[in-house]
């Protein structure tokens, strides 16, 4: 006598009950986990821009401004970051004090960096932002923030 095939509506198979809706539902609640905390995690360009702020002002930069150039076609960055010193060793402090703020917050260095050697004005490359800073002559005589006046500018009070 032959044995019905176990697929044969008239017969009852007993399985396990499976766990993969455990695991589906698990990974749901992870993915909304995980997009909760990146909402809550801190934003890097902001982080960024924050910790050059801050190190610019804790060498007592003057006339300091962020000039938003995300907006604009041609831009070679996202932002730049201009603040005058008053001697070359202001000069050289507040580039040395934003390169260890921003490596304090972030972790990053500079891209590229120049300037140092007469700090008339010295210039910090992070790629989406670069930090001019400058003595009050070369600072008049460039004048970046006409030359980028398209931009948005915020003056930081410092």
């Amino acid at each position: 006598m032959r044995a019905n095939p176990p697929n044969k509506p008239s017969e009852k198979r007993v399985t396990k009950p499976s766990s993969e809706p455990k695991k589906a539902n698990l990974a749901g609640l992870k993915n909304t986990a995980m997009a909760k905390q990146k909402s809550n995690a801190p934003n890097p360009e902001k982080q960024l821009l924050d910790s050059i702020v801050h190190g610019i002002l804790e060498k007592k930069g003057k006339d300091v401004l962020v000039v938003n150039l995300k907006g604009l076609h041609n831009a070679i960055t996202d932002y730049f970051i201009i603040a005058t010193g008053d001697s070359n060793t202001q000069v050289e402090a507040i580039a040395n004090s934003v390169h260890e703020e921003v490596k304090k917050a972030t972790g990053e260095n500079p891209f590229h960096t120049e300037g140092y050697i007469n700090a008339e004005w010295i210039l910090l490359d992070y790629v989406n932002m670069v930090v001019h800073v400058f003595q009050p002559e070369a600072r008049s005589f460039y004048q970046l923030e006409k030359l980028w006046s398209d931009g948005e500018v915020e003056h930081i009070a410092s």
